[in-house]
C-alpha cells in the first residue's frame, strides 16, 4: 500500500504511529486518489485509545521530506459519537467513508469505516430535526 508514488505507508507508520497507536488512515486528497503535486497536505487521521487533552496533541502540522502532513489525533469512541450527532455526521460520516485505512492493530479502525459505509442518514431524522428547530429558534 502506498500513499502516491513516492510515499509508501511503511514511511507513513513509521513516522506517525507509537506504541499508542491503535490504526493510521489517509484522508483528504490522497485518500480519494485526487491528489496533485498542487495538494496542499498530505492528510493522516490518528487513532489512540484516550483522546488527547492539548491542542497539539489533537492537530499538528509538519514537513517531512519535502511534503506537507497534517496529523489529526482522535479516538473510536470520538468517531462514534461525532457519527451519532446530526450536527456533527454531516462531516464525520463522509470523512470516514472517503478514509484508507493504513493501519488498523485492533481491527476498530476497520469496523468503524464499515460502520460509516453502512449508515443510513433516516435515523437521524428525528434528532436532526430537533436541532435545526433548537437552532432556527435562535
Amino acid at each position: 500500500l502506498s500513499v502516491s508514488d513516492d510515499v509508501p505507508a511503511e514511511d507513513i507508520i513509521a513516522a506517525f504511529a507509537d506504541s499508542a497507536t491503535i490504526g493510521l488512515a489517509l484522508t483528504g486528497s490522497y485518500a480519494r486518489g485526487e491528489a496533485t503535486p498542487w495538494s496542499s497536505d498530505i492528510g493522516i487521521l490518528r487513532f489512540i485509545q484516550v483522546q488527547p487533552s492539548d491542542e497539539e496533541g489533537l492537530y499538528s502540522l509538519s514537513m517531512l521530506d519535502g511534503k506537507l502532513w497534517s496529523l489529526n489525533t482522535t479516538t473510536i469512541a470520538v468517531k462514534e459519537a461525532s457519527s451519532s450527532r446530526p450536527q456533527d455526521a454531516i462531516w464525520t460520516v463522509p470523512a470516514l467513508r472517503q478514509t484508507r485505512i493504513i493501519l488498523d492493530r485492533t481491527g476498530e479502525l476497520g469496523a468503524l469505516k464499515q460502520k460509516a459505509d453502512d449508515f443510513r442518514w433516516e435515523v437521524l431524522q428525528d434528532p436532526a430535526d430537533r436541532h435545526a428547530s433548537y437552532i432556527s429558534m435562535d
